[in-house]
């Protein structure tokens, strides 16, 4: 039997004798001022530096999970305040622990404090869990600067200039100062119904937004999602314009020479501009017939397509083949990129210069800008090509998953988003019919 003095000396982990103002408050769930109100100070006898110790995976200030929370609730002016506690990771990697003040809902919405208490709860849901662990803390302007330099660089250029004036120009000025965890549902909803303009641009703008948000939650700024149940304007309608086909012949009849082609392929197939300018040489298939899309031009600079489903292979009609081959034979430039059309210094075209220079002056001999002017259109461009051409393929009766892979913006089978595509009766029979419509007038240079 061990002797008593043995027992006593025996090690038994002692309670601390003083704890951190901080540690009081967590303790008693109050203030630091009502904790130094009530306290007596006490010089302990050493002082270890917590500075630098790993929290889950951070550096910074060492601290236990907080216990269960309730929070707490007030009612004020109408309006019941939440205040609860939460861990956030600093700019300088230290983890804090900080206090929350939100509005949860009014007195209208919530009549009873038990009501209100049960929003608080839900809110409180993450912070309470288990596995909950300090997330970093961002404005929106400060994230932006994060994404742009790891995320949007990955993005295509074309894709790159958008984004950066949605962020720049909108967003950023309205949310810019905001805490992503401050940015909520209301807060989104605000910011859409507030907007001027299409409908068309609230979209574009949330649409890059969430590109941003979803950032954030992967990298683990947040995990709500401030955009369920958003409601967008009813969309307006644009006035639009399609060529006829009578106007599209007219059109490619007084087109100079070595332009002729170019419009003929954008009328037959309903090809994008920026496709057909970065059309290859070797993407035209002479024994085939058929036409292959693997990349565009944005600003007079090569990119892949628009989407991967843009990348396809289609038709095109023997009259058009014969076309292209007498314009190969006398309008051809070669050039080192090795496109089929190309400017004098064999650069990419730019196709808003050959609107202004080539079609509008078409137009205007033609008087179609007349008839777009009394419509009240501003203006008709290449895109006008490509609409008449999907009307023509509705009209004759060509299968909707053909119409889709022609024009490749659509949703279509697996098995016709891959690299090649085989051409089937439908493909040839639009490109023969529509080829026969275009070639009426079209005299083919011998």
């Amino acid at each position: 039997m061990q002797p008593q003095s043995q027992i006593t000396s025996t090690a038994v982990p002692a309670i601390p004798s003083t704890y951190s103002i901080e540690q009081l408050c967590y303790i008693f769930d109050t203030t630091t001022d009502w904790v130094r109100s009530h306290s007596r100070p006490v010089t302990p006898a050493c002082t270890i530096s917590t500075k630098g110790i790993e929290v889950d995976g951070q550096i910074g200030k060492s601290m236990a999970r907080r216990r269960y929370q309730r929070g707490q609730l007030s009612s004020v002016e109408g309006n019941w305040i939440a205040r609860w506690r939460e861990d956030i990771i600093a700019s300088n990697g230290e983890v804090r622990r900080v206090r929350r003040k939100e509005t949860i809902g009014t007195v209208k919405q919530y009549p009873t404090k038990r009501l209100a208490q049960r929003e608080l709860d839900r809110r409180l849901k993450e912070v309470n869990a288990e596995d909950y662990k300090p997330r970093p803390q961002a404005t929106f302007a400060e994230f932006v600067e994060r994404w742009k330099e790891n995320v949007m660089k990955q993005h295509k250029p074309s894709s790159q200039s958008s984004e950066k004036s949605d962020l720049n120009r909108v967003l950023v000025p309205r949310f810019g100062s905001m805490s992503l965890k401050d940015i909520t549902a209301e807060a989104v909803q605000v910011f859409v119904t507030s907007l001027k303009g299409s409908p068309k641009t609230a979209r574009n703008l949330i649409c890059t937004m969430r590109l941003v948000w979803k950032t954030a939650k992967d990298w683990g700024y947040i995990s709500h999602d401030p955009f369920h149940g958003l409601r967008f304007p009813q969309p307006s309608k644009v006035e639009t314009y399609n060529f006829t086909v009578e106007e599209s012949l007219a059109i490619i009849a007084a087109a100079p020479e070595q332009w002729k082609s170019f419009l003929w392929l954008l009328a037959e197939t309903g090809m994008r501009p920026g496709e057909l300018a970065g059309l290859m040489v070797d993407g035209v298939d002479w024994q085939e017939a058929t036409i292959r899309i693997d990349q565009s031009v944005w600003q007079g600079k090569l990119q892949t397509p628009k989407t991967v489903k843009a990348i396809r292979k289609f038709a095109i009609s023997s009259k058009l083949v014969e076309r292209l081959r007498a314009y190969q034979r006398d309008h051809w430039m070669r050039n080192e990129l090795g496109l089929m059309f190309a400017s004098q210094e064999g650069n990419p075209l730019s196709m808003d210069n050959f609107r202004n220079r080539v079609l509008n002056p078409i137009l205007k001999k033609l008087k179609i800008d007349k008839k777009l002017k009394a419509m009240g259109i501003a203006r008709c461009g290449n895109y006008a090509f490509r609409h008449m051409n999907a009307t023509v393929m509705d009209e004759i009766g060509t299968p909707l998953k053909t119409r889709q892979h022609r024009l490749g913006h659509a949703q279509i089978e697996t098995t016709m988003t891959h690299y090649t595509h085989k051409v089937d009766a439908e493909d040839r029979k639009a490109a023969e019919t529509i080829g026969t419509m275009l070639s009426q007038i079209v005299e083919l240079v011998n």
